[in-house]
């Protein structure tokens, strides 16, 4: 069947935006040394990143990949500091 109205009538259309660009970390090497011995909670080193798109997907979240091996470094979601986590040897 065919849509119509008697009366002319309003529509609302929401554009949501697509997460077509990847994060960009505003240094392309980070480095840091760590002084033994070192206890939980220190931090050693805040890594920085951006989205060129925007609303809910222009927020990033940081998380540790690969390399961590023990658990010995902790990376704030948010932030992006990276702490000591694990000090056994």
């Amino acid at each position: 069947p065919r849509l119509f109205a008697e009366t002319p009538t309003n529509v609302t259309i929401e554009v949501i935006d697509v997460n077509d660009c990847s994060p960009v970390f505003s240094q392309e090497l980070y480095e840091a040394a760590v002084i033994v011995p070192t206890y939980k909670g220190v931090e050693v080193i805040q890594v920085n990143a951006s989205d060129s798109d925007s609303g809910p997907n222009a927020k990033l979240l940081f998380s540790i990949s690969e390399g961590n091996i023990g658990d010995k470094f902790n990376i704030d979601p948010v932030t992006g500091i990276i702490s000591i986590q694990n000090v056994t040897q």
